[in-house]
């Protein structure tokens, strides 16, 4: 008999809610106190953590990682100094953003790496 093992707690049918779970796991990971995934023009497409903080980091996003290289740094906005993380990837033709606020540095890479995996998943279906 073939087990699958899944590591998943959480599951869903829907794309969005999918994502959501997704970011929500991810964010449990990093630490992080928000986890975003943006559009190419700053709009939100899921997210994890505080609505209002994340729209504004998704608004962000586009114009903090220029070129399609990952930046990281500290912006001042309404919310206070923020510690922001912004990896730009493709999913097929189109550029969208994750970003995580605040979060565990050595953490950072792996499971943004492995959250980008997932919602190429998500996506895909």
């Amino acid at each position: 008999m073939n087990m699958h093992l899944d590591r998943r707690k959480k599951r869903s049918q829907g794309m969005q809610q999918s994502l959501d779970l997704q970011l929500d796991a991810s964010r449990e990971r990093l630490r992080s106190d928000s986890l975003v995934l943006a559009d190419d023009v700053g709009l939100l497409i899921a997210e994890a953590g505080d609505k209002e903080e994340c729209e504004e980091v998704a608004a962000l996003a586009p114009h903090l990682a220029h070129g399609k290289k990952v930046w990281s740094g500290r912006i001042r906005w309404r919310f206070g100094m923020r510690q922001v993380t912004v990896s730009p990837f493709k999913i097929g033709a189109s550029l969208v953003f994750l970003c995580a606020l605040r979060g565990n540095p050595a953490r950072m890479d792996p499971v943004l790496s492995q959250t980008r995996e997932g919602v190429r998943r998500i996506l895909s279906r």
